[in-house]
């Protein structure tokens, strides 16, 4: 028998080869880095006759990377003048299998939720709140081993100008104003 392990771009990386007639053997292998490991099985009888077996292995140690980056370009707690609030993100990983990109308002109240399972993914998302107020952007992904992360950006859009008036104004004959 022999038992070889290959790395996604088909390097071999550990050969094991053995005479034994035992039908259950114990290997230990370490990759050392995360990827993609095919393990192939190669047996052989006296008679030469022969039989193989692929498994392919994802090791998979980190989590997800998630960033919010901005909304209508303004950090974690910045204002917007708009109520059409433009979400710039990403969500990255070798082995990633869907993101969610949901907006909360301040009271935790869900307002839209987007997903997909489209792989790595750097986007734009369009969503317009129906008031001034203040909101959350969350962002999390999963990859295909359930590790996951989360990012997210509290933005405030004040799209109302203040209100100003001047309700009378009281002048003497020095020139003098005051205002009630």
């Amino acid at each position: 028998w022999s038992l070889r392990v290959y790395n996604s771009s088909g390097s071999l990386q550990k050969d094991w080869n053995g005479t034994t007639s035992n039908t259950s053997v114990a290997l230990t292998y370490s990759t050392g880095a995360d990827g993609t490991y095919d393990v192939n099985l190669t047996v052989r009888d006296n008679a030469t006759n022969s039989n193989e077996s692929t498994l392919r292995l994802y090791v998979d140690s980190l989590n997800p990377a998630t960033t919010v980056h901005n909304v209508n370009n303004q950090s974690s707690g910045g204002y917007t003048t708009s109520r059409n609030l433009l979400i710039n993100f990403t969500a990255t990983d070798a082995f990633l299998v869907n993101w969610s990109l949901v907006v909360y308002n301040v009271t935790g109240g869900l307002l839209t939720n987007w997903s997909n399972t489209a792989g790595n993914t750097s986007a734009l998302m369009n969503y317009t709140v129906s008031a001034d107020g203040i909101y959350s952007a969350n962002l999390t992904a999963r990859d295909n081993v359930s590790h996951t992360n989360t990012s997210n950006l509290i933005i405030i859009a004040d799209a109302t100008n203040p209100a100003a008036a001047i309700n009378s104004v009281n002048t003497n004959t020095t020139g003098q104003w005051s205002q009630n």
